[in-house]
């Protein structure tokens, strides 16, 4: 899998012009860029170890662009055909959260207490913007006086 550039505004121009499959695939490339983060990748680090600073900063670049996707993807008209699809992305950027929860009380050692509650908060954030996310996609298509307002209000 080719590496992606851990880079907001890289992210930002590249999902741009993305649908939702080519929105997916660009964060399982982020995702890929996690697992090297820890398992190290000899091609990519060098066989140096990061500095728990350097994984703290790496992976708050993945959780902007994870924010900033799942934002995005909230625009996009998604039929019910791609739900399933919708359900797999915030499911496995759940997992993530999941994981960078268990992770940040190894990393709290090594990072300043400013640096870790900045961590601890881009985790919030991207946790909020995973159920939201879900309530959009889920939970606002079954309630049918939503759905009635919205197509009044488009005119639809």
């Amino acid at each position: 899998m080719k590496i992606k550039p851990m880079n907001i505004t890289i992210a930002k121009n590249d999902l741009a012009l993305m649908d939702l499959d080519g929105t997916r695939n660009y964060l399982d490339g982020i995702s890929y860029n996690i697992r090297d983060i820890f398992h190290g990748n000899e091609k990519t680090t060098g066989g140096q170890d990061d500095k728990p600073v350097d994984i703290a900063e790496h992976l708050m670049n993945a959780m902007d662009i994870f924010t900033y996707a799942l934002e995005e993807l909230t625009h996009l008209e998604v039929g019910e055909e791609d739900l399933p699809k919708m359900n797999s992305i915030i499911s496995s950027i759940r997992y993530i959260v999941e994981r960078l929860r268990s992770i940040s009380i190894r990393l709290e050692p090594g990072i300043s207490l400013e640096y870790y509650a900045l961590f601890l908060d881009k985790i919030e954030i991207l946790d909020e913007t995973i159920d939201d996310a879900e309530h959009v996609f889920f939970e606002l298509r079954s309630d049918k006086d939503f759905i009635a307002e919205a197509h009044r209000l488009l005119g639809l």
